[in-house]
């Protein structure tokens, strides 16, 4: 009944938003998701309209988790959340848009995505993996191999052969010829670099004992 007198409000006043928060609340109670995701969308717009962001991004929220697949939704909130700076949350936020993105089939926008999420939240690990191979998907493999040169040089910093290694031998599938990670692979495969560190790091103890 609540969301009979809710619609028939609605004819009249298409964004009300106190209507339009009755008659989403109507239809969780009811379980009516697709309903539900509706009146959410026409909510989110309505107050982002109002200049009331920090609604919309709930209001987008409910959104997606009625309808999880809603590119809009998913676009949408990545904005608001940006245009806010509230960093954190517009890494999860892009996170997720960027996997709706590659199951759309549109690898070239999550790119995008990820490409502004290193612009405002920090070249993090994670997201410079998810360019890198996004970039091979694409075939673009001299930009691909110039963030995995980045990686590389980040593992070795961080005294993290692992992953070094691990980057030398995807940079070689893209690059045979590259003569930075072909050597710097011998260095490791050998454990040349690990006796120089531990004979770096005996050198040092000496001279503190001395």
């Amino acid at each position: 009944a609540a969301l009979r007198m809710a619609r028939y409000g609605l004819d009249h006043e298409r964004k009300n938003t106190g209507l339009l928060e009755l008659a989403l609340k109507c239809c969780e109670e009811l379980q009516d998701s697709a309903g539900a995701a509706s009146y959410a969308r026409q909510l989110a717009s309505a107050q982002a309209e109002s200049g009331q962001p920090e609604p919309a991004i709930k209001s987008y929220q409910k959104v997606l988790a009625h309808a999880p697949r809603d590119l809009t939704a998913h676009e949408r909130l990545f904005a608001l959340l940006l245009q806010l700076d509230l960093k954190l949350d517009a890494l999860a936020a892009g996170e997720g848009l960027a996997s709706a993105y590659k199951k759309a089939g549109l690898p070239d926008k999550a790119l995008s995505v990820y490409t502004q999420l290193i612009e405002k939240v920090g070249d993090h690990t994670e997201l410079l993996e998810s360019v890198a191979e996004i970039q091979r998907h694409l075939g673009d493999k001299g930009e691909a191999v110039k963030v995995y040169a980045r990686l590389l040089e980040r593992a070795v910093e961080q005294k993290n052969d692992a992953a070094a290694l691990d980057t030398c031998r995807t940079i070689l599938k893209l690059d045979p010829r590259n003569e930075g990670a072909l050597a710097l692979r011998t260095q490791l495969e050998s454990g040349e670099i690990d006796k120089a560190r531990r004979r770096r790091r005996k050198m040092r103890l000496l001279m503190g004992a001395a």
